[in-house]
């Protein structure tokens, strides 16, 4: 009977201690899946998400701060999905509409809240292709830069 109690005691700790790292190693997900973000990066990140779709919620500022950051890390949609969360808004086009959409397949809408959205644009193979702001200091769409390194979106 001891050696039944000591067994089921040190699975219940082995499973324990696994839930417990699972959870230390949550905080870690944005360093793991987002080698291209600076500690600043991700610090922007989580100070927009601590604000995200609450009163008075980001300023037009940080919400153009992490569209900025989403074109030149280049992040793929389950990256972008586990830093922002889930779109408020998800659009697929058939055939994009040039003169409206360029070569925009998809379109993942944010609300961020005070009738502000960020509207992410991606491809067809899931690449972020612009990020359109409404009510949110940019109106027309930003686009990836050239130069990854100095971004001229200021």
């Amino acid at each position: 009977m001891k050696k039944l109690l000591l067994i089921i005691g040190i699975l219940l700790i082995g499973v324990i201690l696994f839930f417990v790292a699972q959870y230390l190693n949550f905080g870690n997900k944005a360093n793991e899946m987002t080698n291209l973000l600076s500690k600043d990066d991700i610090n922007t990140i989580n100070s927009y998400r601590g604000k995200y779709q609450s009163c008075p919620g980001p300023s037009d500022a940080e919400v153009l701060d992490v569209a900025k950051i989403l074109l030149r890390a280049k992040l793929t949609k389950d990256d972008i999905e586990k830093l922002l969360g889930k779109p408020s808004d998800v659009r697929t086009l058939e055939k994009p509409i040039p003169k409206i959409s360029g070569d925009s397949l998809e379109y993942w809408g944010y609300d961020v809240g005070d009738s502000r959205r960020i509207k992410i644009c991606f491809d067809g193979d899931g690449n972020i292709t612009s990020i359109q702001g409404a009510g949110v200091g940019f109106d027309k769409p930003i686009y990836p830069p050239k130069d990854i390194n100095n971004p001229p979106m200021d």
